[in-house]
């Protein structure tokens, strides 16, 4: 018996029991395509929520960022640490 350890939609890690390797590698294949599609959904989610963070603050003025502690330099690096 194996234990696969998958990721579902949510990020979390459960525990999933296999009785024997696979048929045949279509179900291999199968499960590293829906990986692949989870990955590249992830990224663009990310990606997505990095553009809106780095509009809302461009969208504030210097006197308002300065009010936060950010400097307008540092909008970018700020993003990017929130969407992680």
């Amino acid at each position: 018996m194996r234990i696969l350890h998958c990721t579902n939609q949510k990020n979390t890690l459960y525990s999933k029991h296999q009785n024997g390797a696979a048929k045949n590698g279509s179900e291999r294949r199968q499960r590293n395509k829906e990986v692949r599609e989870m990955n590249i959904r992830k990224s663009y989610n990310n990606w997505r929520e990095f553009r809106k963070t780095v509009s809302e603050l461009n969208a504030l003025n210097t006197r308002e960022l300065s009010d936060l502690g950010i400097n307008r330099s540092d909008i970018h690096s700020i993003a990017r640490t929130a969407t992680r």
